[in-house]
């Protein structure tokens, strides 16, 4: 249901429900997930996921910001706003050690499978 909430945000850009976010919040918990979040992201579609990723990572509790942050790093990134990528990734809530586990766990094999395909 996180998906198919996704893919109408990326369409009309309406904004996700509570209750959808909170189901997308704990589904990119998961690295398989956020991987694969990572790898479907491209120059065409990424400033359609730093919208959705920047609502998310407003609404986000302390705890569970660190992935939808680092999911807003990479879009911002692709869509050639590298400063707010690196901003996104020290924001303010997340310990040290979450954020870093969070990068750690996915979005550096994922931004290396990417760079290796440029």
């Amino acid at each position: 249901m996180a998906r198919s909430r996704m893919q109408q945000f990326h369409r009309d850009g309406v904004r996700l429900s509570d209750t959808d976010t909170a189901r997308l919040l704990v589904t990119v918990e998961s690295i398989t997930i956020r991987d694969q979040l990572w790898l479907d992201m491209n120059r065409s579609n990424a400033s359609s996921h730093v919208a959705l990723w920047t609502d998310l990572t407003k609404r986000a509790p302390d705890d569970v910001r660190a992935a939808p942050a680092s999911l807003l790093g990479f879009a911002s990134w692709l869509s050639g706003h590298g400063a707010l990528a690196w901003c996104r990734v020290g924001r303010p809530g997340a310990t040290q050690e979450r954020r870093r586990d969070v990068l750690r766990g996915g979005s550096n094999r994922a931004l290396g499978h990417r760079l290796q395909a440029w």
